[in-house]
């Protein structure tokens, strides 16, 4: 528990503690795995990941999970935290555009790959409760990974830049903080103001 006194008001905060999340700034490429049909995946920049493929007329992607290859999955416990995925695309690159597909398991063995996002250029962040799509689709899951997939065929080097990728149930812990504090601050000054201009 992280306690805050502000202009005499006690404000407790729970310190947020889901170490199951998988939170990736994109400052390696260590949690992407399994590169097919001619995926690269690079740092072009501190904090930002490139999927560029380099072959063309071939189904080109690559997965991403906690520490790439080793995993583990991701879980669709809701106790384990892990069940919205949140993208944040920043730019195509030489006319690219992505695809996103969720890989399910259950006990270790392979379910089914469902699209979630399809063919896209769009720049929007993305954010989708994973938990809600497997019930959608009546899957028995108990975990995921994500795939990413980089068209058009046809093209040799196009590409999608992202700067984060986050596996994360509720709110980050600086914005929940942050806001119970701001609100305490705000609570307090009016308190303050009250009183002085009661005199």
């Amino acid at each position: 528990m992280r306690i805050f006194i502000c202009a005499g008001l006690l404000v407790a905060v729970s310190a947020w503690s889901a170490t199951a999340a998988l939170i990736d700034d994109l400052n390696t490429t260590n949690n992407f795995f399994g590169h097919f049909g001619g995926a690269i995946t690079s740092n072009t920049a501190p904090g930002e990941v490139t999927i560029f493929r380099v072959a063309p007329i071939v189904d080109t992607g690559v997965d991403w999970q906690h520490n790439g290859a080793s995993g583990p999955r991701l879980s669709l416990d809701p106790l384990d935290d892990e069940g919205t995925l949140t993208i944040v695309p920043v730019t195509p690159v030489n006319g690219g555009f992505y695809t996103v597909q969720i890989l399910f398991f259950n006990s270790g063995s392979f379910v089914s790959e469902n699209t979630l996002i399809p063919d896209t250029n769009s720049t929007a962040i993305q954010m989708h409760d994973i938990i809600a799509f497997q019930q959608s689709l009546s899957l028995v899951a108990d975990e995921y990974n994500v795939r990413f997939r980089i068209g058009p065929s046809a093209l040799t080097d196009p590409g999608f830049t992202f700067t984060q990728l986050n596996a994360l149930s509720g709110p980050e812990p600086s914005v929940a903080a942050l806001g119970l504090v701001g609100a305490a601050i705000g609570w307090a000054a009016r308190k303050r103001a009250a009183g002085i201009s009661r005199q």
